[in-house]
């Protein structure tokens, strides 16, 4: 075949029609997928119209001359599906194996129908060739943060990049699963979450964030971080993880370890840290002529030992002297105080309780008698028994709605709100029951009668309006004086 016309100053580029048998595709070109049908259509178009753009090959010798295709080989592929037996090409010649290698795969990106695993696999072969991120990114005019996007997606696991290329996961999905890098179960178990829930990119960048429990699924490969640690974890596993396998979950104390192997490892050495301190404390103790025990050496607590606390009250009988009481230290190298004798404390503790019981049934039966004695020669309500009754009647539940409000609200009584309410009302720490009543009390019993009638009939009236045919009225029928269902404002039964 003679070449025809064309020339290019960007290298020796001639335009020629050769057998198709004489083109052979190229190992460098990104593209390994291509869509069968997509193939039969373009061979269809070309069947019927002819190749429309010729592709771009360079000569490769040989006895018969031959050539390696450059950029073109999806129409190479769709002429040979329809038959063709020649092809027009673009020749370009004085390459060497390396220049080509690096057009081909600068033409096929720069074409837009990769799928993004390719395009990243292409941006790794220029990178191998010695091209700066920046510099492949101004060949393929991309950004240079776009580039390192892609090539961020090879870090996947396979499965994972399978699915972005069938299509089932886009570029952005891959992006913020390779943020899960720390643990390639994860990100492949996240993977499975995003194609079945069809989670948003955003969505499955912040998984984890406010969880308070995770799919099954994922559970197993994440170490859930509980509120308590055996060592300072806000410092080796949050502020930051050198793994980047932090997570926030629910709450500001918990959250996800990504690596639990690694979390595991870190609990070993904690737990082994703290038995070496309680070990150094014991030795330390022997030294100084003293003794000091563990209490997992102590048996089963509450038969062989009594643990106290700080808030424990002890019992009558039980000294600060007594040789019974002794320290022992307790999961690492902290120093409780126990009571070595069970047995003993436990009758000192019972005998305080029969004490204890005594007094109290004393002190109810003497209250009973100054009750019974108050009331006798009570003549008329005053402010301390109107706050009682006021409290005991406007605290049911269904009084808790707007009907007390309201009827707050028009006698000017909103300061008493807090009380009925039982919200805190007294932040001195002054005995909040108590404080309770006397806000009460300080009103007049015109005042507290009001409140209380008002709210009763009020409600009785509001489930009339919500439910005309089924309320019952008798504090308002009797109070008010209706009889007759047709005086209820209209409303017949």
């Amino acid at each position: 075949m003679t070449a025809i016309e064309v020339h290019s100053a960007r290298n020796d580029l001639f335009s020629m029609t050769v057998s198709i048998n004489r083109i052979r595709a190229s190992s460098s070109n990104p593209r390994k997928r291509f869509d069968e049908a997509a193939l039969q259509e373009l061979a269809d178009s070309i069947r019927e119209h002819g190749l429309l753009e010729p592709i771009i090959v360079r000569p490769v010798g040989g006895d018969l001359p031959t050539y390696e295709v450059i950029a073109g080989e999806r129409r190479l592929r769709a002429c040979q599906m329809a038959g063709l037996a020649t092809i027009d090409v673009r020749i370009l010649e004085g390459l060497d194996d390396q220049a080509a290698l690096r057009l081909a795969i600068i033409e096929n990106v720069q074409r837009e129908d990769l799928d993004p695993i390719e395009e990243a696999e292409a941006y790794r072969r220029l990178a191998k060739m010695g091209m700066r991120q920046s510099e492949i990114a101004g060949s393929v005019q991309r950004s240079q943060p776009a580039v390192a996007n892609r090539m961020r997606l090879l870090e996947l696991p396979e499965s994972v990049k399978a699915k972005i290329s069938a299509g089932d996961l886009s570029a952005a999905h891959g992006i913020a699963l390779a943020s899960y890098k720390a643990n390639s179960k994860v990100q492949e178990a996240l993977a499975e979450i995003a194609v079945l829930d069809g989670l948003p990119s955003k969505k499955l960048e912040q998984f984890f964030a406010g969880r308070s429990y995770l799919p099954d699924t994922l559970a197993q490969y994440v170490y859930e971080l509980p509120g308590a640690h055996p060592w300072n974890w806000e410092k080796e596993c949050r502020a930051p993880c050198p793994h980047d396998a932090f997570r926030a979950g629910n709450g500001s104390a918990y959250g996800y370890c990504l690596r639990p192997n690694c979390y595991e490892q870190k609990q070993k050495a904690a737990k082994a840290a703290k038995e070496q301190a309680v070990e150094t404390r014991i030795q330390q103790a022997k030294a100084s002529g003293s003794t000091i025990v563990k209490v997992r050496d102590l048996g089963y607590e509450g038969i062989d030992y009594h643990r106290i606390y700080g808030f424990t009250k002890l019992p009558v009988g039980c000294q600060t002297g007594c040789d019974k009481r002794v320290k022992a230290l307790d999961t690492g190298d902290l120093e409780v105080e126990i009571c070595s004798d069970a047995r003993c404390w436990k009758r000192l503790e019972g005998a305080a309780t029969r004490v204890n019981n005594r007094a109290g049934r004393d002190r109810a039966k003497q209250m009973l008698i100054e009750l019974e004695k108050r009331i006798d020669g009570l003549q008329l309500f005053g402010a301390r028994e109107m706050a009682i009754l006021t409290t005991l009647a406007l605290s049911g539940y269904w009084y808790q709605g707007r009907g007390l409000e309201q009827t707050i609200e028009r006698l000017g009584l909103s300061e008493l709100r807090p009380a009925i309410r039982d919200e805190r009302i007294d932040a001195a720490g002054k005995a909040f029951a108590w404080n309770r009543y006397e806000v009460l009390a300080e009103c007049s019993q015109l005042e507290l009668a009001k409140l209380v009638l008002e709210t009763v009939i009020r409600r009785e009236i509001q489930n009339l309006s919500e439910n005309p045919q089924g309320a019952s009225m008798p504090i308002a029928d009797w109070y008010l004086e209706v009889d007759k269902p047709e005086d209820r404002s209209g409303v017949t039964a």
